[in-house]
């Protein structure tokens, strides 16, 4: 939660180690380790991995679709309050945003 709270950066190998991602590589070894990745799982029964991901997502499928719209909602909500239009603006400026005085800031 503090990632989502901070939206703090973090490393390739931070995202790693929290199980974010499955492996490392160079920029320039990125399309031959994802082609690599890719014809391994091609080289499986196509129904398998059909009924592995279902096994997998179907048990969180509805706990995953109401997060999306809460998600939603509170995006919608937010996107038009001072401090996002600062944050967007600032963004835009290419400057830190400056939220004193701002309601919600």
């Amino acid at each position: 939660s503090w990632i989502l709270m901070s939206s703090e950066w973090i490393s390739a190998e931070r995202a790693k180690d929290m199980g974010l991602v499955f492996e490392l590589c160079e920029p320039d070894d990125l399309i031959d380790q994802a082609m690599a990745a890719a014809h391994a799982l091609a080289t499986k029964p196509i129904s398998s991995l059909i009924e592995t991901k279902a096994t997998i997502v179907e048990p969180m499928r509805d706990a995953m679709l109401a997060a999306h719209e809460r998600e939603n909602t509170a995006l919608a909500k937010l996107m038009v309050t001072p401090a996002s239009i600062e944050a967007m603006t600032a963004f835009a400026e290419k400057r830190q945003p400056n939220f004193d005085g701002i309601e919600g800031g």
